[in-house]
């Protein structure tokens, strides 16, 4: 996700994640509250195509081990912040706590 405009939550990350695969994101817009920098991804740079390279190398060598906690990393981070059933629960509650 090498974007340089400030995507607030782009479903392709949620999509690849949700997938246990290891996102490349910007350090731009919302996508660092998504992408963990070496927990669950990676954030580079807007722009620095040098950087985004030896990211995607890095992430191409990477030890399976590594590579298995990133991944589970990534999925765990999507089924707990889009859980359908909380997100129900909490729409619930913000509508009681208004009526």
């Amino acid at each position: 996700m090498p974007t340089a405009s400030y995507e607030n939550y782009p479903l392709s990350v949620i999509e690849a994640q949700s997938l246990g695969k290891i996102v490349i994101a910007t350090h731009r817009g919302g996508l660092p509250e998504l992408v963990h920098d070496g927990e669950n991804g990676f954030l580079v740079n807007p722009g620095d195509s040098l950087e985004l390279a030896k990211t995607i190398e890095r992430v191409w060598h990477m030890p399976a081990d590594e590579r298995g906690a990133m991944e589970g990393a990534a999925r765990a981070r999507v089924l707990r912040e889009n859980d359908p059933a909380d997100h129900v629960r909490r729409i619930v509650a913000l509508y009681k706590s208004v009526i």
